[in-house]
């Protein structure tokens, strides 16, 4: 083995170690969906049900359809 290819697997086994190390996109704080309103139970219900609505389980969930009466017109 040469000193290129040493190097070279070297530089993969860092990769392969540090990214399970770094930080997830998914973890990124989701900034407030509703920032003009108060804090409490009514934002927390609607928050949660658009979550269940658009999430694609459970029985609030809403398919999306290929005509929807909100898309009409746009052509």
């Amino acid at each position: 083995m040469n000193r290129r290819q040493v190097l070279s697997l070297f530089a993969m086994g860092l990769i392969a170690f540090w990214l399970p190390l770094t930080k997830p996109q998914s973890q990124v704080p989701v900034p407030d969906p509703l920032p003009s309103w108060n804090g409490g139970a009514a934002k927390q219900a609607i928050i949660d049900f658009v979550e269940r609505a658009t999430q694609g389980r459970g029985s609030d969930f809403v398919p999306v359809e290929a005509s929807s009466p909100g898309t009409y017109g746009l052509s």
